[in-house]
């Protein structure tokens, strides 16, 4: 199973077409949920903003953010 943050992510064309198909088929679910680990399944490469160590190249993480009223990191979200 994988997951997915969708404010953050980016598709192929040929992906996009392939979910596409299997809505069309009536396959679908809670997209960030479903989305990766069906690409995943039929065959997708998957990438990830986050290194084995949880840090991105892409932003600083370590900046506090406040979710739901809670103070924490990007890494938990």
């Amino acid at each position: 199973m994988f997951g997915s943050f969708f404010p953050i992510v980016r598709f192929s064309n040929k992906s996009l077409k392939h979910l596409a198909n299997l809505m069309k088929d009536g396959i679908h679910g809670y997209s960030e949920g479903f989305v990766p680990t069906q690409l995943n399944k039929d065959g997708f490469t998957l990438g990830t903003i986050y290194d084995t160590n949880s840090k991105s190249k892409y932003f600083d993480n370590d900046i506090k953010v406040l979710h739901k009223n809670i103070e924490t990191t990007w890494s938990w979200i």
